[in-house]
């Protein structure tokens, strides 16, 4: 017997024919039932907010997004807060405006409603301009 596959041929016996056709359909049907990665697009605008000198914490109305390949159930959470902050119920996408106060970076995560499964993470960063050192005006070596 003979397996003719991407232009060549190969000879085999009727048991190595058996393993070898045996073989293609197991890896053809692993490769079809193997589920698909969630795919979540998850954004928040603006990404980042810039203290300046006098300011001790970042006061910005955000927008959150997502859009998904599949329907999800999904709510947004800050960091380790308990509380959502919105939910959306079978839904293929969102969006939410809220008011935001904050010192430092802050995590915000999409969860599964039913399992609280992370599915999406975006960091919101805070950049101080704050100078905590004094700067040299001279060199150190330098008496004058």
């Amino acid at each position: 017997m003979s397996l003719c596959l991407l232009g060549g041929c190969t000879i085999f016996s009727r048991c190595q024919l058996f393993y070898v056709i045996l073989l293609l359909c197991l890896t053809g049907v692993s490769i079809a039932d193997a589920p698909l990665k969630p795919s979540i697009v998850f954004s928040i605008k603006p990404g980042l907010c810039v203290l300046g000198e006098d300011e001790i914490e970042c006061r910005d109305q955000l927008r959150v997004k997502w859009k998904a390949n599949s329907i999800y159930s999904l709510c947004l959470y800050q960091e380790e807060n308990s509380q959502s902050l919105h939910c959306w119920l079978a839904a293929q996408e969102g969006e939410y405006q809220f008011s935001f106060v904050g010192r430092e970076n802050t995590a915000f995560e999409l969860r599964d409603k039913q399992t609280q499964k992370t599915m999406a993470t975006k960091i919101f960063k805070i950049l101080s301009d704050h100078n905590t050192s004094r700067n040299r005006r001279r060199n150190p070596w330098s008496f004058f």
